[in-house]
């Protein structure tokens, strides 16, 4: 598990600061958890077979609110072979009245995953993250069916649309994350037979 913090000393504030860890497509983030305390920026770390896709999660946890919070993954380093696919999802919650999984609790429990269908670059992306709540971000990666094995490199950036302005003004890239992902020298099969 790798997790990631963003500092920035901003105009007409003192400090400010965007936490964004990442988390298993396995774990269940809550709205009020606490992030973990021992950041790392090791870069974030998958493997996948060719033709697989492989789900991880960033958990966005600004003090304050930032209004058009987005994540763009970049393309692979795969010089001249075939492009990998990304998706992104803002984890959305469903309240839960009556306390039936193995936490026993009630509340709002992540659930569905609506997708981010506006691109930041057409300025209306629709992600607002409150202050001190996590706000879970969902990627998935497809790795092409005839890509290279071997370790491919790229970013994902964490950006806050240049229509709308965060905190004291700030737009744009707040935070790039590495990613590598290793492909493993054998494909997932197409179909059953």
């Amino acid at each position: 598990v790798a997790n990631y913090s963003f500092n920035s000393s901003c105009q007409g504030m003192s400090h400010w600061s965007l936490t964004v860890t990442y988390a298993d497509a396995n774990e269940k983030i809550l709205p009020l958890d606490q992030p973990p305390t021992d950041l790392v920026s090791t870069g974030i770390r998958l493997r996948a077979a060719r033709g697989e896709r492989q789900d991880f999660q960033l958990v966005a946890q600004p003090c304050q609110g930032l209004q058009k919070l987005n994540i763009v993954p970049h393309q692979f380093d795969s010089t001249g072979g075939p492009d990998f696919g990304w998706e992104v999802r803002q984890v959305a919650f469903t309240h839960v009245d009556v306390a039936r999984n193995r936490d026993n609790r009630t509340g709002l429990f992540p659930d569905p995953l609506p997708p981010l269908s506006a691109s930041l670059s057409a300025g209306d992306s629709p992600s607002y993250v409150p202050a001190y709540l996590n706000t879970p971000f969902w990627l998935t990666v497809s790795t092409p069916a005839d890509a290279k094995p071997g370790v491919h490199r790229t970013t994902v950036d964490v950006m806050v649309g240049s229509d709308v302005p965060g905190p004291a003004g700030i737009s744009g890239v707040l935070c790039r994350l590495a990613v590598h992902l290793t492909v493993l020298d054998f494909a997932i099969p197409t179909g059953a037979k």
